[in-house]
């Protein structure tokens, strides 16, 4: 160590190292000084104080050191070298500044201080103090000094200022001055070099190590260091002796002091109101809790009570530094073990527990925590957000006999909220202080925090030890008035007549007015009044006479036509509950869903019914009994029953407002959807705040203030099964027109656009993403049509779409949220000219809604807290799991408070909407209320996922995916494309599971993303299914061993190139084109003409919006499955090419020949076409397919009618399909493939092929059996029998008409060619794959089986089983299984 004074200098402790530091990295942030400014209390000699405050300066060599730095060699190159150099200081000013002719010399000399405080000091160049005497009277002085941090911290203020005092008393009195007892700078520096290497540290060092591995800091703590504020906001006040000896004698009752009863006072109030960082999140924890464990608000819920770090400032000095003025004090942080659990005393040995090890542990540097245990720090010298610096050693001085008040002005660097806390021994009272940067907490919420603080400071200073911390408000009790105000929506007289029941009136009073309306205008369907109301009666008896009633259930698999109004209305006059299906739904998730909810039948038309499964599986297996509503035998019956309306006595038992109304399925965190049951009294009661709030606006928007004129016009665009749709049943039972989209139109922005100025809709509800896609294709276009009224809901408005719909000249934009466990919508508002940030507005008629924190308890105007909803919408529950039911629908201890009911007329359940039978739904959405009382969202509480207006729980999707037997772990996330502003889509992380050895199902190939997500597209709907999947070997986990979501990588992903190929650019200005509206729509930087589309984040929404931009940029209509099979601009530009006019590329997809994947150097594998004729089902088989193999598709001749003459014989027709084969491989082996006919087709031309002279390497039938030509099928007359057959063979989605009439016009063909057909013998070996799973629907009958082939192939029959269905081979999961199996024998070198 070098001497004082020498050249060499003195090192920096390691506080000061610290500060060094962090002043570099900002050197123009004048935050880094501390000041103080003692008040001295009467006319003392200026003379004499700069006397006394030289030599004091003399004596405190911190004070008088100069920083020198040079650059050294270190282990890593070339280091900074910092020295600090101790110097005679004596040419230093001190201005005397009078202000006693200022109008306000306090003021004055407040403003000269901060004036200088404003200014940085660099300590390199300049001295590390400056002082200031100001006169502001006669009797007063002021000695303002302003001490840079680096030299000194607060507690050597309390070993500078006294003796400072002394010196000035002695010379004032003529004493001699008494002996100096500040110690040199050295001495600490000594004791800090011995403490460096010692055993002390390495214990110091090993008890932060398991502290913060118990913590798992480094796996919450900001990942980037903040900077100190350069200005700070501060708020001071006192907490009373009184109240201050109150929480002193709190503190003894557990055994402890002061400070920690102030640092768990604070941990208290971060734990409710600040913010809190969790050593576990709550929905981790949650999801573990049991059945059994299901607390009431009024109970600890220590699932959801976190632990919580403080900053603590300490001054980690021990025997030989408590006389060195110098910078040593450290900041280490406190984790309070869940403050809110158990009772005050609790919490305050807890407390106790942690500062012990903290003060006995504090002189292990927070520098060495951050560098040695990787700790995430701020610039500060922190780790948390809040801090707190207890101060016992406040000084007492007088200058004479002049007494003195420091007042604090600064304490250094600031991040977050700082809180001070000043024990002062002359009154018995703590000054209390809040201090904190301004761009993170403006100065009124430092305000509030701090008068809160001071409340719960009294509070507990009043309480015994004993009270149970979970039943203290934080919030003061003007506070909770005002939320509760806010949040009870004003009260409406509600009657008891059900929805059905309403639009039966609404018959009566105009029975020919319209209803419905679906399809174009030219060609479009449309119900009056009386013929909706006839029909659904006549179903409705139909129904009745097969069971319906109270208490039963009916799903509706119906299509978007006229006849799903006619359903659901005939479902609610039975008095049972509707349940809608989604035709587009895989099947598993539909069998799920019935399984669940046992309906008495289905619902369905012809053309739906072959998209509903047979049976579903909940242990034994159950029919599920289909009432094809158009069916000539069910129109039969149906023109002989009733066309009056049911009446109460032709139900079972008389309706009650208790009964349910319909069931609305939503995702579910344990893997399978869950049910909300919604009674009639919810629907009602939304139908009532509608017909006040929405519908009557929507009417004076059509038609003038008064409200009178026209019938409005309702669109309907939602999915049956999302539980927005009931918003266009309300407005039909308020007695206006419903206009239903069809899926081809509504899927579509550019005709859905059309299709609204088409139909001049009044009234249109949106998702905000979808919103956006219209508005890109032209809706609310100047000069086009204007709908009145707008209704966004679903997901979170962004700032800007909410600016651009508030500024629609000529439409009223309302915001709506609700969850559908509380019956569609709750809160609202108008979108208006008087706010600029979004918000979800006020609880509608009847509701209410309160922010709490998360021991069930009001937080204050804007703090964050979970929103809960009570009140007349909340809905019964969910179906069949009441623990669920009792964990999210918990008591509503607010509902008597704050004055006011639920109106009159509220229902025969008021005694559970008001006092303590009254419930409350959980949401899991985080929210605040603003200055002005409107909720503002923020985000989730737990994992829930909401996109595109879908809520989707991450745990479901894991479960699918994690059921795919190439997975061994997997995380799904919420993730931005492109860049921190790009769209949302979902993103699944995966582990691959190792092959098991001799397993040949299982490819040695890594395992791809378009095998995970045909698997997911056939076990979830659409919008859950991930868009890119990445793969890792391991997730990562918190130091606990959970899933850490946080660590997730979230750059941007794309599509990986082929291994044995650079990346391409586009080279023709179509490609170009391509490349540059992949990369517009889907929000990145760039495309390269091998990026998928899908890998890169793009889904079904996206995909419309790619469609209409080719649509106007080329001039090509280009259909959503042509994407699907060609989804890089490379392959999207090959396609165009190749079509024989732009607007022709979706004729191409009917060729006999359909390339699906044309690249590769192997030999092709050739797919046959069901009997469904298209060979599109096979595009998801080929991602699974070794990515050498080309894959080509067989379809059927004759699907375009072209003119061109067709086969006129059996063998002429093979001659087609095998010109088609050689025009892409002339000569052999051959491989082959057909599922159903098609595998009879194959095995037909594997033969030809062998007869030409040609080797077949491969023939492969999947469940197919040998064509009988004594076989007789009319097709026209079996339109039923030709759309399963199409649905079949597209593999996904709904037929098109022009697709069945292709088909029927095929069929025939083929049938009239059956007479000529003569079985031929394949010479050699084949594979079999056969569907070991009944199916009811399949044809042929009997059912296929291998040994229908022995006599018709000479060689071995390898047989694999695979569980489906004949019908569900061409099905995405079926396929990915059938690709598996095929990899080995397609392997190159077989």
């Amino acid at each position: 160590m070098g001497q004082v004074g020498s050249g060499e200098g003195l090192p920096l402790t390691a506080a000061q190292t610290g500060m060094w530091y962090a002043q570099q990295l900002d050197p123009n942030n004048p935050c880094f000084r501390a000041a103080e400014a003692l008040e001295i209390q009467g006319p003392v000699d200026p003379r004499l104080l700069e006397r006394a405050l030289r030599r004091t300066v003399a004596e405190t060599e911190a004070l008088r050191v100069r920083f020198t730095t040079d650059e050294r060699e270190g282990a890593a190159g070339p280091e900074e070298h910092v020295r600090q150099v101790v110097e005679e200081c004596e040419d230093w000013p001190l201005p005397l500044v009078d202000l006693r002719g200022e109008d306000d010399p306090a003021a004055a000399a407040h403003a000269l201080m901060w004036a200088d405080l404003d200014v940085p000091v660099d300590p390199r160049h300049a001295r590390a103090f400056t002082f200031t005497l100001l006169r502001t009277a006669d009797d007063r002085f002021t000695l303002y000094m302003a001490i840079h941090h680096i030299v000194m911290d607060g507690f050597s203020m309390t070993l500078f200022l006294p003796r400072l005092a002394r010196i000035y008393t002695a010379l004032e009195s003529g004493d001699p001055v008494p002996e100096g007892q500040l110690a040199p700078l050295a001495q600490a520096l000594a004791d800090e070099a011995d403490y460096r290497g010692s055993a002390r540290m390495a214990r110091d060092r090993a008890y932060w190590a398991e502290q913060l591995a118990a913590w798992g800091t480094s796996a919450h703590a900001s990942r980037h260091w903040l900077r100190p504020a350069r200005r700070f906001v501060r708020e001071s006040g006192h907490l009373e002796a009184e109240a201050a000896r109150g929480l002193r004698a709190l503190a003894r009752s557990a055994r402890t002091g002061l400070a920690t009863a102030a640092m768990a006072a604070l941990a208290l109030y971060v734990d409710r109101l600040g913010g809190r960082e969790h050593a576990d999140g709550q929905a981790g924890a949650a999801s573990e809790r049991s059945s059994s464990e299901q607390p009431s608000l009024d109970q600890d819920r220590s699932d959801a009570f976190g632990d919580v770090m403080l900053d603590v400032t300490v001054t980690a000095r021990g025997g030989a530094t408590r006389e060195v003025p110098c910078m040593l004090a450290n900041v280490l942080p406190l984790r309070v073990p869940a403050p809110s659990a158990g009772t005050v005393g609790d919490l305050l040995r807890r407390t106790a527990a942690q500062a012990k090890g903290l003060v006995r542990h504090q002189r292990y540097p927070f520098w060495e925590m951050v560098r040695e245990l990787k700790a995430a720090p701020t610039l500060a010298g922190g780790m948390a957000d809040w801090g707190i610096n207890v101060m016992v050693y406040d000084p007492q001085v007088s200058f004479g006999r002049h007494p003195a008040v420091l007042h604090n002005l600064s304490n250094g660097p600031v991040t977050g909220m700082s809180v001070n806390v000043y024990d002062r021994p002359s009154d018995g009272s703590l000054r209390i202080d809040f201090q904190a940067d301004p761009d993170t907490y403006p100065a009124a919420e430092v305000a509030a925090h701090h008068r809160r603080f001071l409340s719960l400071l009294r509070t507990l200073a009043t309480c015994e030890g004993t009270r149970r911390v979970a039943e203290i408000d934080l919030a003061t009790a003007a506070e909770r008035d005002q939320v509760l105000a806010w949040g009870r929506g004003p009260a409406l007289p509600v009657p008891a007549t059900p929805l059905h029941a309403e639009f039966e009136q609404r018959v009566r009073e105009e029975p020919d007015a319209v209803a419905v309306v679906c399809g174009p205008a030219t060609g479009s369907t449309v119900l009056t009044r009386h013929q909706l109301n006839t029909r659904a009666n006549r179903l409705a008896h139909l129904l009745l006479a097969r069971g319906a009633g109270p208490g039963t259930t009916i799903a509706l698999g119906l299509p978007r036509t006229e006849a799903y109004a006619v359903g659901l209305l005939a479902v609610l006059k039975t008095g049972a509950a509707c349940l809608p299906l989604e035709a587009g739904h895989p099947a598993e998730r539909t069998r799920t869903m019935l399984a669940q909810a046992a309906p008495l039948c289905v619902l369905a038309h012809e053309e739906t019914a072959a998209h509903l499964p047979a049976e579903y599986t909940d242990g034994p297996r159950y029919a599920v009994p289909v009432v094809v509503t158009d069916a000539a035998p069910t129109r039969r019956l149906l023109e002989t029953q009733p066309a009056t309306d049911p009446a109460p006595h032709d139900l079972s038992r008389p309706p009650r407002q208790g009964d349910a109304a319909y069931l609305a399925f939503t995702s579910g965190s344990t893997g399978r959807p869950k049910g909300v049951v919604v009674e009639h009294r919810q629907l009602t009661h939304l139908f009532h705040d509608h017909l006040v709030s929405l519908i009557a606006e929507a009417e004076r928007s059509a038609n003038g203030r008064d409200g009178g004129g026209r019938k409005l016009r309702a669109g309907l665009t939602a999915s049956f099964s999302f539980d927005t749709s009931w918003e266009a049943w309300l407005f039909l039972a308020a007695g206006h027109e419903v206009h239903l989209a069809e899926d081809g139109v509504r899927h579509d922005p550019a005709a859905l656009v059309a299709r609204i100025e088409e139909w001049r809709l009044d009234f249109l509800d949106l998702t905000p993403s979808y919103l956006r896609q219209l508005l890109d294709v032209g809706l609310f276009a100047p000069g086009g049509h204007q709908p009145g009224t707008l209704m966004v809901g679903g997901e979170a408005l962004d700032q800007a779409l909410w600016q651009r719909l508030r500024a629609l000249p000529a439409t009223t934009v309302l915001n709506y949220y609700g969850p559908t466990e509380c019956t569609v919508d709750a809160v609202w508002c108008r979108l208006d000219a008087r706010r600029d940030e979004p918000v979800l507005g006020r609880p509608q008629h009847n509701v209410r809604a309160y922010v709490l924190d998360h021991c069930g308890r009001l937080v204050p105007p804007g703090t964050r807290g979970e929103l809960y909803l009570g009140g007349a919408q909340v809905a019964r529950g969910y179906l069949g799991a009441d623990a669920l039911t009792a964990e999210r629908f918990v008591p509503d201890p607010y509902a008597g408070r704050a004055g006011g009911d639920d109106g009159p007329g509220a229902g025969d359940r008021r005694d559970v909407e008001e006092g303590d039978g009254a419930r409350m739904y959980r949401t899991g959405d985080l929210a605040r209320w603003t200055d002005d009382g409107m909720l503002a969202y923020l985000g989730r509480a737990d994992e829930q996922i909401k996109l595109r207006g879908v809520r989707i729980e991450p745990r479901e999707v894991e479960a699918v995916l994690a059921s795919h037997p190439r997975v061994a772990h997997v995380a799904v996330a919420a993730q931005r494309t492109g860049s921190p502003e790009g769209p949302l889509h979902l993103a699944a992380h995966i582990v691959p599971a190792p092959r098991a050895p001799g397993d040949d199902t299982q490819p040695a190939t890594g395992l791809v993303g378009a095998e995970l997500r045909s698997w997911a597209a056939g076990r979830l709907p659409a919008a859950m299914v991930p868009a890119v999947y990445v793969t890792h070997d391991a997730l990562p986990l918190t130091p606990q061993g959970k899933l850490d979501r946080a660590a997730l990588p979230t750059g941007t992903a794309t599509a990986p190139p082929a291994a044995d190929a650079a990346p391409r650019a586009a080279r023709t200005p179509r490609e170009r084109t391509l490349c540059t509206l992949f990369a517009a729509v889907l929000g990145v930087g760039e495309t390269g003409l091998d990026d998928d589309f899908f890998a890169l984040g793009g889904h079904s929404m996206t995909a419309t919006r790619l469609l209409n931009r080719i649509r106007t940029e080329l001039g090509a209509d280009v259909s959503l499955g042509a994407l699907y099979h060609a989804p890089t601009p490379g392959q999207l530009a090959k396609l165009l090419d190749t079509a024989s006019d732009p607007c022709g590329t979706t004729d191409d997809a009917y060729a006999m020949l359909l390339p699906l994947r044309a690249g590769g150097g192997d030999r092709p594998l050739f797919c046959v076409h069901p009997a469904g004729g298209l060979g599109w089902c096979y595009a998801t088989l080929a991602p699974h397919l070794p990515p050498s193999v080309p894959v080509h598709a067989l379809q059927a001749q004759g699907l375009r009618d072209t003119g061109e003459p067709l086969a006129a014989t059996f063998p002429g027709l093979l001659r087609e399909y095998v010109a088609r084969v050689r025009a892409v491989q002339a000569r052999g082996p051959y491989r082959l493939l057909g599922w159903s006919l098609g595998g009879a087709l194959a095995h037909a031309v594997a033969a030809h092929l062998q007869r030409e002279g040609e080797e077949v390497e491969l023939l492969a039938l999947l469940d197919a059996a040998p064509i009988d030509p004594q076989l007789r099928v009319d097709p026209a007359g079996h339109p039923h029998l030709v759309r399963r057959l199409v649905t079949e063979a597209l593999g996904s989605g709904l037929a098109e008409e022009t697709q069945l009439s292709a088909v029927t016009r095929m069929l025939s063909h083929y049938a009239a060619l059956l007479p000529t057909y003569t079985p031929s013998v394949y010479q050699g070996p084949a594979l079999y794959l056969r569907a070991t799973e009944p199916d009811p629907l399949a044809s042929p009958s009997p059912r296929p089986t291998p040994d229908a082939w022995r006599s018709l192939i000479t060689g071995p029959l390898t047989v694999h089983d695979l569980p489906c269905t004949h019908s569900a081979l061409g099905e995405p999961p079926a396929l990915a299984r059938v690709g598996r199996l095929l990899t080995p024998y397609l392997s190159p070198g077989r």
